[in-house]
Formats: C-alpha cells, sequence, structure tokens
C-alpha cells in the first residue's frame, strides 16, 4: 500500500469512548486511550493512513477537551490532540433542504399539490438532513396505496398524516414525531462529567419557548434571562441550577442543533420546528396526567438537579 492514501473510517465512535471510560472506572485506572495512541503512532509511521472518527457529544467534547469524566480524566494530556481535527457536521441550509425533499419529485416522479407543502416539511424538521428522510419515507409510505401512474399528487392531508401527535401507529411502529422524540432523548441522554442534562435541557427549552416573542424568535433572548427564569421556577421545589451546569445544559442543546447563540449572550431556537416538537414531547410525556405541562418540565429538572447532589453524597 506504499504510496497510496488509506482512509479508515469510523462511525459512532462515542460507543467506543463510553466503553473504554467504563473499563477504566472498574479497574479504577486513567483512561490512555491506547487504541486512539495505536493509531496516532501508525499515521506517524504511515501519513498515507489517515482515521476520519464519526461520532456526537462525547467524541465532540474529547476531541476539543471539553467536560471530560474526572473520574478518568489523564491530567495535563489530550490524546486527541494533534491528532485529530474536529469538524461539526451542520444541518443543511433551506436550499439544500428543498433539494432533498424535492427528489420525490425528481426521483419517484411525484407531485406537491403546493410547492409551500415543501416549506411546511422544512418547518417541521428543522433542516436536519436524518428528519427530512424521516418525514419522507413516512409520507411515502402513507400514500403508496394510493399512487398510481394516473396520480401521482402529494395533498395537504398526506402532510398533515405524518405530522399526527402520536408516538406510534396503529402497528406498533413510531410516528415521524415519535422517531423524533426518539432521536432526541437518546441524543440528551450522554453523560457530560458524569451527570445527565435531558430534564434541564427540557425545562431551559420551555423556558425560551415561554419567553420568546413568537414572531420575532430570531431576534433571541439573553442567556442570564433564561437563568433567571429558570431558577425563579426551580424555587418551588427547593432547588437550584448553578451556572456551571446552566452551561452545560446549554451545550448539549447547541450541539443538538436544537438552540444557535446569537452573539455573546443572545440564543434562540435554531429552527421553529422546535416548537411544534417541544408541544408534542409535553403531551406525550404527561400523558392522560392533570399536570401542567410547563410546571411538569421544571419539576422533572429539579428532580434531576437533586439527584445530582444525591449522587455526589453517595
Amino acid at each position: 500500500y506504499s504510496g497510496k492514501k488509506i482512509i479508515i473510517i469510523f462511525d459512532e465512535f462515542d460507543r467506543y469512548i463510553e466503553c473504554s471510560n467504563k473499563e477504566a472506572i472498574y479497574n479504577k485506572q486513567t483512561n490512555y486511550f491506547k487504541l486512539i495512541n495505536q493509531f496516532r503512532h501508525t499515521h506517524q509511521e504511515q501519513p498515507n493512513i489517515r482515521f476520519i472518527y464519526a461520532g456526537f457529544v462525547h467524541l465532540y467534547n474529547y476531541a476539543n477537551n471539553w467536560l471530560v469524566d474526572s473520574k478518568v480524566r489523564d491530567e495535563g494530556k489530550n490524546h486527541w490532540q494533534g491528532h485529530v481535527t474536529p469538524l461539526q457536521v451542520n444541518n443543511l441550509n433551506r436550499d439544500n433542504a428543498r433539494k432533498l425533499i424535492s427528489t420525490l419529485e425528481t426521483s419517484l416522479a411525484l407531485e406537491f399539490n403546493n410547492k409551500e407543502y415543501i416549506e411546511h416539511i422544512i418547518n417541521h424538521t428543522g433542516n436536519h438532513p436524518a428528519f427530512i428522510q424521516g418525514f419522507c419515507k413516512r409520507l411515502i409510505e402513507n400514500i403508496s396505496g394510493r399512487i398510481n401512474q394516473n396520480d401521482r399528487k402529494i395533498h395537504w392531508e398526506d402532510i398533515e398524516n405524518v405530522l399526527v401527535h402520536q408516538k406510534e401507529d396503529s402497528n406498533g411502529n413510531r410516528t415521524y414525531f415519535g422517531e423524533v422524540e426518539f432521536t432526541i432523548k437518546t441524543n440528551f441522554q450522554y453523560t457530560l462529567e458524569g451527570k445527565q442534562y435531558n430534564k434541564v435541557a427540557d425545562a431551559i427549552i420551555t423556558i425560551i419557548i415561554l419567553s420568546e416573542d413568537e414572531k420575532n424568535e430570531s431576534l433571541g433572548i439573553s442567556k442570564d434571562t433564561v437563568f433567571d427564569e429558570l431558577n425563579s421556577f426551580l424555587d418551588e421545589y427547593d432547588v437550584q441550577l448553578d451556572r456551571k451546569e446552566f452551561d452545560n445544559a446549554i451545550r448539549v442543546l447547541t450541539l443538538n442543533f436544537v438552540l444557535r447563540k446569537r452573539g455573546a449572550d443572545l440564543i434562540s431556537l435554531t429552527y421553529s420546528f422546535w416548537r411544534a416538537f417541544y408541544k408534542f414531547s409535553s403531551e406525550v410525556s404527561i400523558g392522560k396526567n392533570d399536570a401542567d405541562p410547563e410546571m411538569y418540565k421544571f419539576e422533572q429538572a429539579a428532580k434531576q438537579i437533586k439527584g445530582w447532589s444525591n449522587n455526589l453524597e453517595k
């Protein structure tokens, strides 16, 4: 292979990081990431061999030396530095999102009854390629029994049928919103410095949705305002969120493309899609309970924060 460029790609690399950390914790050892160091050595000896690691929060944090679990940290050394260049894969811009959705017409010879339907799909998929593909897949499945050579049109009711506010369909399969909820909740489960921020993240989003003017949501809201508002609600449960944990939760939401930063202090929803998603999320989380949707989010966040303290005490 001398002289030829060889690229080795690893997907879902967060799993390696998690398993490697668990092994180090179990053995009460520092995690030296022997595999990464071996790959570094391989590249140094054979520069034509390169590695691409695809992952999510864990990989991004370790590559940037952020929020590394103190139980396994190799103090003073970042095993990734000089070996990897962190690249964040962003969502599609609106034009490319349109092109992806338009493949229903260009590749499958379907036809939107109104081109505005494409914009409606974008607003409910957040320019996220996986969500767009999931939406279109369900759309095709829903209309497959009707479509024929004489009728290739996609109607408004076809779009709305995909957006049904249920977690599962009559066959027990995840609906579009059910799949989105599963994906996002899974991403929020990532542990940073021994803590999960999923419930706190939900509460932060609730504050932003309650505080933002929907017509001017693109202007953003101050992080200080969100922080103060959240703690005023948490007062009801005799708990407070400190600033460091708040910033960690903001980072989780930013990496998930739920929030975007606007300048030094302002944040806003990345897409109006999140407003619809969190409305659905509140409905399915509470189910038939009589709890107020917003207060339920704050109650769950308070329980999570108290859980951190209990774990520290142990």
